[in-house]
């Protein structure tokens, strides 16, 4: 359950970020980005005031990492208090994420070509102070377009009653196989 808390917590700030960026070029005040719990989900938010800037997808990657950043390690010193959460997992976590979302803003915007993806991968996270060298889960696939992310870290979902392995995740045996390719090759 912990990975669970995790991604339901972080998941909203990362779209936002993302879309906000990608979409209008734009970047809403993240820092105090209130979010509504509903039964077994989070879902909803608001913020603390209207501020936003606006400017090249560079600079404003590079404030929305650090005021992501600065939320999750608030969400994980919070965390904390009642369970062990290692730093090196919820890194994980978040470079999973952000490539994910990635991917799926790929989809809505097809201008966002995989070379264009890459980079926009490198400078997440870079702005987020995680291994550059995450971008390795991302793959590319003879015949299949877009890029495909086979996550570092695994989510645990097939644990739960009637569900199976993720379609990007490093436990499925297509993806063991993409991994060993790229290690060998």
């Amino acid at each position: 359950w912990l990975t669970r808390t995790w991604d339901l917590l972080c998941w909203q700030p990362i779209y936002v970020a993302l879309v906000s960026i990608s979409g209008f070029q734009s970047l809403p005040n993240l820092r105090n980005m209130a979010q509504y719990l509903q039964p077994c989900f989070v879902r909803g938010f608001r913020f603390a005031d209207q501020e936003h800037i606006q400017g090249d997808y560079t600079i404003l990657i590079t404030k929305a990492g650090r005021q992501i950043r600065a939320l999750f390690d608030f969400y994980q010193e919070q965390m904390n208090e009642w369970i062990r959460i290692r730093p090196g997992f919820t890194h994980q976590l978040m470079s999973d994420s952000i490539l994910a979302c990635l991917l799926r803003l790929q989809q809505h915007f097809p201008q966002l070509t995989d070379a264009i993806i890459k980079e926009h991968a490198s400078l997440w996270l870079s702005a987020l102070g995680l291994d550059e060298r995450h971008i390795d889960a991302l793959h590319g696939v003879p015949h299949e377009q877009p890029l495909k992310l086979v996550r570092k870290s695994c989510c645990l979902v097939y644990k739960c009653e009637g569900r199976k392995l993720c379609e990007d995740c490093p436990r499925a045996a297509k993806n063991r196989q993409l991994i060993m390719q790229k290690s060998n090759g």
